[in-house]
């Protein structure tokens, strides 16, 4: 075993990145699609460094990719090929639920998985095919055009998930505007690093060392520190979660663009269709037109009522945060007044016919 600085910081990549990962995995919001893609995209990162780590210190001088079939070196190359292959997938799809909280629509999972898929492989019959790098005669190192084609589809993947994310945090403006920018610049450096390894050639000296998987845990944790600092993860305190879900009224948070952030037990029983991810308005076309008044203004809105399959619920919006613009967010609360109302309606007519007896009795009264 071979263990050099360029193989420890390798480790510590692989250690950052998964720490970052298990912090989100026990924030409580694991359920969230945002939260489980950045918990996918720590653990690629950890799994690309960490399969560097293995080649550099089980197989040093050696090319991962000629290791032979079922061998330490290949093993190693798969796993550092697992992450490899995945990062630009597993980015595309946090920037994509990022920008609009959609469910990723199913093209996006069938092309995204198809690449995957093909790049695996590829990498795992490699030794076999020569397919991604192969050995001539005379012991030239001959990459294969797959190579260059998986590189380039996987650098269009990242950068259309870079633009994305940028585009969205722009249109926000202020120091969201500011920590886009930055995580967007930070996102280029290990795709296009790590492009750039992929398609170099053997004889080339500049790249000695991949810098990429050195990169990567430097974006997830300016990512950690949006995702806590947004809310993504965090939006209800841990403490106050399970009084939170236990709530009889129903409870729905979005966030600035009206994709649900959080829903409590009763608001999932009442509308089956509320989700985490979705929008708001796609559930409730007038919910929606009060989160919007809420945002729009510097305090709450309501009261208000709403109409719920047979059920009439007074509501009240809450700002979670109104001093900041980039991470503002609305708490709607609703409690069911059915009875109430119904019990209101008996008493008006309870009054009004004591008001027609007491004016017929007035009518037909001897004088």
């Amino acid at each position: 075993m071979t263990v050099d600085a360029y193989s420890i910081a390798l480790l510590l990549s692989a250690g950052i990145a998964t720490l970052m990962a298990l912090i989100a995995l026990v924030s409580g919001r694991w359920r969230a699609g945002i939260v489980r893609a950045f918990i996918m995209h720590g653990a690629a990162a950890a799994l690309w460094s960490f399969g560097h780590f293995l080649e550099r210190t089980l197989i040093p001088g050696v090319e991962p990719a000629l290791a032979a079939f079922g061998s330490v070196g290949w093993l190693a190359y798969l796993v550092r090929d697992t992450g490899m292959a995945a990062s630009p997938v597993v980015w595309f799809t946090l920037c994509t639920l990022a920008a609009d909280r959609h469910s990723i629509r199913a093209w996006h999972k069938t092309l995204l998985a198809a690449f995957f898929v093909t790049a695996m492989v590829l990498a795992a019959t490699n030794p076999i095919t020569g397919w991604i790098l192969r050995l001539d005669p005379d012991g030239t190192m001959i990459v294969g055009w797959p190579n260059y084609a998986l590189a380039a589809i996987a650098l269009c993947i990242g950068l259309l998930g870079t633009y994305r994310f940028a585009a969205w945090r722009w249109r926000l403006g202020g120091r969201a505007r500011t920590s886009g920018v930055a995580i967007a610049l930070a996102a280029l450096a290990p795709t296009v690093t790590g492009v750039a390894w992929v398609v170099r050639s053997p004889d080339l000296t500049l790249l000695t060392v991949n810098p990429a998987p050195l990169l990567m845990p430097v974006v997830n944790l300016l990512l950690l520190g949006e995702v806590l600092r947004q809310g993504f993860a965090d939006i209800i305190p841990v403490a106050a979660a399970r009084a939170f879900a236990s709530m009889s009224d129903l409870a729905i948070v979005t966030d600035g663009s009206l994709a649900i952030t959080e829903i409590n037990d009763a608001a999932a029983r009442e509308l089956p269709a509320t989700v985490v991810g979705g929008r708001l308005e796609d559930v409730h076309p007038d919910l929606a037109a009060h989160v919007r008044a809420c945002l729009a203004g510097d305090r709450g809105h309501g009261p208000f009522e709403v109409r719920i399959g047979e059920s009439i619920y007074e509501g009240r919006a809450h700002l979670t945060d109104a001093s900041r613009a980039d991470a503002r967010a609305c708490m709607l609360m609703l409690s069911d007044v059915t009875e109430l109302r119904w019990a209101h309606d008996q008493l008006h007519r309870a009054e009004a016919a004591r008001e027609a007896d007491a004016d017929a009795t007035t009518l037909h009264a001897p004088y």
